[in-house]
């Protein structure tokens, strides 16, 4: 089950009026012109077991950023999976601030940028900045880290390279560049994650330290030794507001959670793929032939060569030789553009072999979140 995490919502009322909500004001004065404008930043709005969500508005916009289904919760282990449950959550604390609720859209139209730049969509409603999708992933007591070793030796769409942590319990994907401070640069369009989520309960449990009830503590140490028998594993993909305008999927009421199910699909396609990679003692050619990959044994020596140059740290002359290999290669798990690294190939990930991969479900014990601060505003 995949359910939401972090959500940025926005919904302006051209009428204005509304109550200024932020934590300070900022005036800015352009000298040459004695032009004044004023900014406002985000207000921190905390609510029970050390949980938050940033909440603004300037009189016309309003904005809310934060986690809905771990506010007022003492963990987000599972969370809504509706955008319907998690907009009721905000609506209850902007009706805290005498601010109008987030509705839903029912119409949108363009309008035109200044100096002719490109037109913006607009809609009557609110729209999405950020949604996050996740899911609980099963793969087995201390299988965590070997599993994580495994999907590092795998790329993500067009050039998108894995990073694993020097710590092993997190893994993600960039593209590869540089930011300006010199760290990674990630997409901005969307951020693909898996982590170990009993090592992050871990510092969570570290960081709220004092500030914990002996109740709340008994409750995050439950949820790690659960985790660590189990071996879960975070699954988290964050769309960002580029995306979602891209694929018109920011206009909350005119899309539902199952369109963006065919941009979820990454980390399955990958245990696919490594799945075909068998432990047997089989060579790379004789797994392309029986699997009808190469339609000769010349061709399959021939990729098997390329397989084996990769492994040797040597690197291919011809670009298209290259493609064709790792097109070849990748159908039995193995990317070669991906540096080769002995620790990451065992063990193998297998569902119904070295490591059992499934989705978690909510033991019974659990409970779940409920929305119940506001009905919902159509």
């Amino acid at each position: 089950m995949r359910f939401l995490d972090w959500m940025g919502v926005l919904q302006v009322h051209h009428e204005g009026g509304l109550p200024i909500v932020c934590e300070e004001h900022v005036t800015r004065e352009r000298p040459a012109t004695g032009e004044v404008s004023v900014s406002h930043t985000k207000k921190r709005h905390v609510g029970s077991y050390s949980s938050s969500v940033e909440v603004k508005c300037d009189g016309f916009r309003v904005t809310i950023d934060g986690n809905a289904s771990r506010y007022g919760r003492p963990d987000n282990l599972f969370g809504f999976e509706t955008f319907d449950e998690c907009i009721s959550v905000y609506n209850g604390i902007l009706s805290s601030y005498d601010l109008p609720p987030f509705t839903k859209c029912t119409k949108t139209w363009y309008r035109q940028g200044k100096d002719g730049s490109k037109a913006r969509k607009l809609s009557n409603g609110a729209i999405f900045q950020r949604i996050d999708f996740t899911r609980n992933l099963l793969v087995g007591k201390d299988n965590v880290q070997a599993f994580l070793r495994a999907l590092s030796s795998q790329t993500i769409g067009k050039g998108f390279m894995p990073h694993l942590y020097p710590n092993g319990q997190t893994l993600d994907w960039t593209n590869g560049s540089q930011d300006n401070q010199g760290g990674k640069k990630v997409s901005s369009l969307w951020y693909q994650k898996l982590y170990n989520k009993a090592h992050d309960l871990g510092l969570t449990l570290n960081k709220r330290g004092n500030n914990l009830t002996e109740k709340e503590r008994a409750h995050l140490i439950k949820l790690i030794n659960y985790c660590d028998q189990y071996g879960v594993l975070r699954d988290e993909k964050e769309f960002k507001r580029d995306f979602l305008a891209n694929k018109n999927l920011c206009f909350y009421g005119m899309v539902n959670e199952t369109d963006f199910e065919p941009y979820l699909n990454e980390i399955d396609q990958m245990i696919e793929r490594i799945e075909m990679n068998t432990s047997d003692h089989e060579s790379v050619s004789d797994q392309l032939l029986e699997l009808g990959i190469c339609k000769s044994r010349h061709a399959a020596n021939t990729t098997q060569s390329y397989c084996m140059s990769w492994q040797n740290g040597y690197s291919m002359q011809k670009k298209s030789a290259f493609y064709v290999h790792r097109k070849r290669l990748l159908q039995i798990g193995i990317d070669i553009s991906v540096p080769h690294d002995v620790t990451r190939l065992a063990p193998q990930i297998k569902r119904q072999r070295e490591i059992l991969v499934s989705t978690m479900l909510p033991p019974p014990w659990y409970q779940m979140p409920k929305a119940n601060h506001l009905s919902l505003v159509s």
